[in-house]
């Protein structure tokens, strides 16, 4: 999918993330990574990309927890070995 290039009319952005990436050593493990390998310097590139999260000004109201069966869709999932996560 395609982020749209401007906001929705009925879309606000709250939150941002900053994802970051460098180049690490031939051989590095994860104990090798540290803060300071993002730290911009010269002759070093920090390659940058600001993640804008978008929500509905007017969210939805909330899903009710149980169904009209009287079991909600988590337990289902749960009882039938499905670990899947369900977002609203």
């Amino acid at each position: 999918m395609q982020a749209p290039k401007d906001a929705l009319a009925d879309m606000q952005c709250k939150d941002k993330f900053l994802i970051q990436s460098v180049v690490a050593p031939n051989g590095a493990t994860v104990k090798d990574i540290t803060a300071e390998m993002f730290n911009k310097e010269d002759g070093k590139i920090v390659g940058e990309f600001k993640l804008r999260v978008f929500t509905p000004a007017n969210p939805p109201p909330p899903v009710p927890e149980e169904s009209e069966e009287g079991s909600s869709p988590r337990a289902s999932a749960v009882e039938g070995g499905n670990q899947s996560c369900f977002i609203a």
